[in-house]
Parts: structure tokens; C-alpha cells; sequence
């Protein structure tokens, strides 16, 4: 979370401006030599200032994110289209060579900036709600277990990172909408004995390291929790112990991080 370097931001607005510099001229070349030929990529190209605008909000990051690895074959071409078409007019003379490898290396550098965070790019230690960052062997070897000792196809409630690796690894059914009723409360409240039998929760799976770090992606367990995008603390750790001594409610897995509560009871499960 916070601001990039500043030549990480200078190299990552300057590839962008490279990139609308050289379209218009790839655009027009492609479109009068390969127009029956490479329209689909035209499309694609057009598509890509679109992108752009909607990285400015929340929702739209991710999706700008995603569709770039697409968008980037279709602009590569155009482009390329247009170099050669500038070496074949020798309009660049012989800074040309020079000119545009530098183009294309800012280019590079500043698609892996815009399209990753800092933390997301170099495999480093676990982090809190960090995507690729956030799976480690010791959630994985949770889900297994789950998977191996309790059976498949259990309906599961748990943050965003290990509903991931429950839904993956553990062949469960992680429930995605409502949880934190259960991980934003301090204890065993009415809203979080409702969610918990309507669902028909049978386990949930608390991860402790909620408790110490802020997460990089701004959530914890899902877009409409308390603080989405603005925490400026950990959860409370009373809240993943609001089930400890609740009657027949039974911890079944606990690997000092991340702790696996059968709530069967609430609702007469075997």
C-alpha cells in the first residue's frame, strides 16, 4: 500500500504516453496495408485508452489489469507496424535503431509497473491479502487437510485468501458473500449466529494473520466489509476467538496461524 517510488510512477506514466504516441500512426499504417487481415487486432488497440480511464476506479483496476495481457498483443503489433513503416521512410534516419529501443525498454518497464505492485512482482514472504503473496504452504497444507480428514464439498466460511485455496486445494464450497458478519465481530453476536445457520456454515477457518497486518489489496474477506479499501488497523484479535468455549462448537485444526472450527451444531449437522 502506498506511493510508488517516484521513477517507478515517472516510467509508468511515461510507457503509457509512448504508448498513445505510437497508436495513432500504427493504427493508420495497419489499417491501410493489413485492414481484411488484422481488423481484430485494430479492435483491440482502439480498446486500450478506454483501459485507461476506468483504472481510475476501484472496480474497474483489476479488469484494466486482467484484459492488458490481451490489449498488449494487438498494440505490440500495431506498433510494430508502425516502426517499420518509419524505417521504410527513414524518417528517424540513423537514431532510428537507438530511438527505438529505448522507446520499447521504457515501454516494457513501465507495462510490469502499471500492471504490478511492488510486492506482487519478486516471490518474498507471506502478506497479508496480497493475491500471490498470500499463498504459502501453510495455507495449502490447511485446505489439503480439510480436503483429506473432513471430505469434499463442505460449505466453508474464511477470508479472501484462504477461501482461494479452500475452494482450490480443500475441493470445499467457500461461501463469497456475507462473511463478515463473523470476522468484523467481537463476539458471537446475533448477526453472526443468523449468517452462520442460514448458510448452513460447517466450518470456519480463522487465519491470525489478520490480526497483525493491514491488507495490500484493502479488503480482508470481501468488497462490502466495514472499512473496504480504508482500514487503518488489523482485526481485532478477539474476533477470531468469539467461538472458544461456545458449546459444541469444536476446533479441529490448529497450526498456530490458521485455526478450522466445526459449527455443525448450530444447525444439528452429524
Amino acid at each position: 500500500m502506498g506511493w510508488a517510488p517516484l521513477l517507478e510512477r515517472l516510467t509508468g506514466y511515461t510507457s503509457v504516453g509512448l504508448i498513445l504516441l505510437g497508436l495513432p500512426y500504427g493504427l493508420w499504417h495497419t489499417w491501410r496495408r493489413y485492414r481484411e487481415k488484422a481488423l481484430a487486432l485494430v479492435g483491440c488497440a482502439l480498446i486500450y485508452p478506454a483501459t485507461l480511464a476506468i483504472r481510475l476506479t476501484q472496480a474497474g483496476g483489476e479488469t484494466a489489469q486482467r484484459t492488458s495481457a490481451f490489449l498488449f498483443v494487438a498494440i505490440a503489433f500495431v506498433i510494430a507496424v508502425g516502426v517499420v513503416e518509419l524505417d521504410r521512410t527513414r524518417r528517424v534516419g540513423r537514431l532510428h535503431g537507438l530511438v527505438f529501443t529505448v522507446w520499447a525498454s521504457v515501454i516494457f518497464a513501465g507495462g510490469v509497473i502499471v500492471g504490478w505492485p511492488g510486492w506482487a512482482r519478486l516471490p518474498e514472504p507471506y502478506v497479508v491479502g496480497a493475491d500471490n503473496r498470500s499463498i504459502e504452504p501453510q495455507g495449502i497444507a490447511a485446505a489439503e487437510w480439510v480436503r483429506d480428514y473432513l471430505g469434499p464439498d463442505h460449505i466453508v466460511a474464511t477470508d479472501r485468501t484462504n477461501r482461494l485455496l479452500m475452494g482450490s486445494y480443500g475441493d470445499q464450497r467457500p461461501v463469497r458473500t456475507g462473511v463478515s458478519a463473523i470476522f468484523f465481530s467481537i463476539g458471537y453476536d446475533q448477526d453472526g449466529q443468523t449468517f452462520l445457520a442460514q448458510r448452513k456454515i460447517r466450518y470456519v477457518v480463522f487465519d491470525r494473520r489478520l490480526t497483525q497486518q493491514l491488507p495490500e489489496v484493502g479488503i480482508y474477506v470481501e468488497r462490502s466489509e466495514p472499512d473496504a479499501y480504508h482500514h487503518v488497523r488489523p482485526l481485532d484479535p478477539r474476533t477470531l476467538t468469539q467461538f472458544d468455549g461456545l458449546p459444541g462448537v469444536v476446533r479441529l485444526f490448529d497450526s498456530r496461524d490458521i485455526a478450522i472450527y466445526d459449527m455443525g451444531v448450530l444447525y444439528g449437522a452429524p
